[in-house]
């Protein structure tokens, strides 16, 4: 743990690490200073693969991977003003807009393709969706 701590000391002051001890390795993982102090960690590769259907290497290829989509599905969660720092939130949300693989891709190609986010509310017992780039609105609220 002293040799953790060490390390933590020795990052530049824009970046915001933690380290997390896994099945006895230590791995380094990157989260954006913009998404909060708390890590989510049970978004992992298993989760990942299951809630967007994706193919994720192992490996530090496979890590920069998952790493990119907690920050996205942690990001989607909070921007539709829900908490993301334990499992009950994740699935609770999932639940609450019935979101399925397909939901999950849309979202994540508009983000990636457009750096558009998705947001969505319930209304008149319907899920609806939005897209907004820069806290701006840029598609009509739309079913689900």
């Amino acid at each position: 743990m002293a040799k953790l701590a060490a390390q933590n000391q020795r990052l530049s002051p824009g970046e915001k690490f933690r380290f997390h001890l896994i099945a006895g390795s230590v791995v380094r993982k990157y989260e954006p200073a913009t998404l909060g102090e708390s890590t989510v960690m049970f978004l992992n590769r298993r989760v990942i693969r299951k809630i967007f259907n994706a193919q994720i290497p192992k490996g530090s290829q496979g890590k920069e991977l998952t790493a990119e989509y907690v920050c996205f599905v942690r990001g989607l969660l909070m921007g539709c003003g829900w908490e993301a720092k334990e499992w009950g939130d994740f699935v609770d949300f999932k639940n609450e807009f019935d979101l399925k693989t397909d939901h999950w891709q849309l979202f994540f190609k508009k983000h990636k393709e457009e750096n558009m986010w998705a947001v969505l509310e319930k209304h008149e017992n319907a899920t609806r969706v939005a897209f907004f780039k820069d806290g701006i609105r840029k598609t009509d609220w739309q079913p689900l």
